[in-house]
């Protein structure tokens, strides 16, 4: 059980992490082991103000309400209809293009296979930066914590994080298969996702997905909708600004840093950029004597 004092926020109780001491022991506290099958799923945000939004639907709100008084009807967000319809468009655009900047000798049968349900293509088209409606989780409470600290220096971050037990086997129990009853729903419910196509970034990041049949809605407000205003299941580490920098110089020794989560040149660029803004955070600390 975690002990310190917790504030309830839409439904999720918000844990304030003092210092990296803190975070440590509220981690321990929470008894995590690799060998059960019912496990605590972490993800990072670098501003606690973010929603749980899958990359798809922070596209879609793009979308601009607008009224037609001649025709009398008025447009809040983007229509169910139209959302799986650009969904699919991008799905069917992937197919047939992904051959021509990949060598087919990296991609996995089930992958190439057309007739693969669409579903178990999301986690390669997340992979390779195209949005999708899953949205990325961690086994790994210090890699949520690198992606809560990493950016925006001048909020609070948090680290999302709640108990499997039960969402694992709810997707069995709901629906027999991936088709448009799943995939084109107002049904509110969050589910598990584990992909059959590991790629070497998931595998180090310890990576899962939720994702949802209401390709519309926030997994924070649909989680608290499943679990209930009162409970002791969603949770939030709430990491202050003023506390990112040590934190990612703590995870830097214990190497969790670009470099080492995001492999190749780009994780190199990364790295470089953590590696000035770690440099001026010690000198500061040297010169303000701490």
């Amino acid at each position: 059980m975690i002990e310190n004092e917790s504030i309830v926020h839409n439904g999720w109780n918000d844990y304030l992490i003092k210092d990296w001491n803190d975070f440590i022991r509220c981690i321990e506290n929470l008894n995590i082991t690799n060998l059960s099958p019912e496990r605590y799923v972490f993800r990072g945000q670098s501003n606690k103000e973010w929603k749980l939004k899958p990359s798809i639907l922070r596209l879609f709100e793009k979308f601009t309400p607008f009224e037609n008084e001649m025709m009398g009807f008025s447009e809040k967000e983007l229509p169910l209809s139209e959302a799986r319809a650009i969904e699919y468009e991008i799905w069917e655009q992937f197919k047939s293009r992904m051959h021509l900047q990949l060598p087919v000798n990296i991609l996995p049968v089930n992958i190439i296979d057309r007739d693969t349900e669409e579903p178990y293509w999301w986690p390669i088209m997340q992979h390779y930066s195209c949005p999708t409606r899953l949205l990325d989780w961690s086994f790994s409470p210090y890699i949520a914590a690198y992606f809560a600290v990493v950016d925006n220096e001048d909020v609070d971050g948090a680290i999302w994080f709640f108990y499997t037990n039960g969402l694992r086997i709810r997707y069995k129990s709901t629906y027999d298969k991936f088709d448009e009853n799943v995939l084109f729903s107002k049904d509110k419910q969050v589910f598990l996702f584990n992909s059959d196509f590991a790629t070497e970034r998931s595998a180090i990041q310890q990576g899962v997905f939720t994702f949802s049949p209401y390709i519309m809605g926030y997994h924070c407000d649909m989680l608290s909708g499943m679990f209930g205003e009162s409970n002791q299941e969603l949770n939030r580490f709430i990491i202050p600004k003023s506390q990112k920098n040590e934190f990612l110089s703590r995870l830097q020794m214990m190497n969790i840093t670009a470099t080492t989560l995001f492999p190749g040149i780009d994780g190199l660029g990364r790295s470089l950029a953590e590696y000035v803004k770690l440099a001026v955070y010690r000198y500061s600390s040297y010169q303000r004597g701490y």
